[in-house]
């Protein structure tokens, strides 16, 4: 859950919030910040949740830097009963932006162990939800030669 963004903005909405956090930097700052939240020690490949112990899940821009995403998928589908939500960054952008010679400074992050597109994102999450339905979000200010727009990040809605 990072420091928490999406905490404030869900509880205030009336939802019950609780994250999760492997970074102790983040962990600190979340205790700081009085939101509940559950510490994750990434040597393990369970979470610290209870089975169907969540309606939803949010993992927005997380997979990526998960040691083994077919593992992460299947612990954030033992712990939900209906819903999750993806977000990665969209590794089809890149032969687009080739003759401009940029990359989006996220996928330049040196965490990132993953990369995705729309067809190896939608065959993970296959794996563990009935329902996958993925699209490309975050326009980026350049286009294709032809105009065509080019988008930073894939979003997937995975139902159980």
């Amino acid at each position: 859950c990072g420091a928490g963004a999406y905490g404030p903005p869900l509880i205030a909405a009336g939802h019950a919030w609780l994250g999760l956090e492997a970074n102790a930097h983040c962990c600190e700052i979340l205790k700081r910040r009085q939101l509940p939240f559950r510490p994750v020690d990434v040597r393990s490949l369970r979470l610290p949740c209870n089975d169907a112990e969540y309606d939803s899940a949010i993992c927005i821009e997380v997979l990526e830097h998960t040691k083994d995403p077919k593992a992460f998928a299947a612990e954030i589908a033992r712990i939900i009963r209906g819903r999750a939500l993806f977000s990665v960054p969209n590794m089809e952008l890149l032969p687009y932006l080739h003759d401009w010679r940029v990359v989006p400074w996220h996928l330049l992050e040196g965490d990132h162990k993953n990369f995705f597109t729309r067809a190896s994102l939608r065959a993970l999450l296959r794996r563990h939800f009935s329902s996958v339905e993925i699209f490309p979000y975050g326009e980026h200010p350049l286009r294709t030669r032809d105009g065509v727009p080019l988008y930073v990040h894939l979003f997937a809605i995975a139902d159980k």
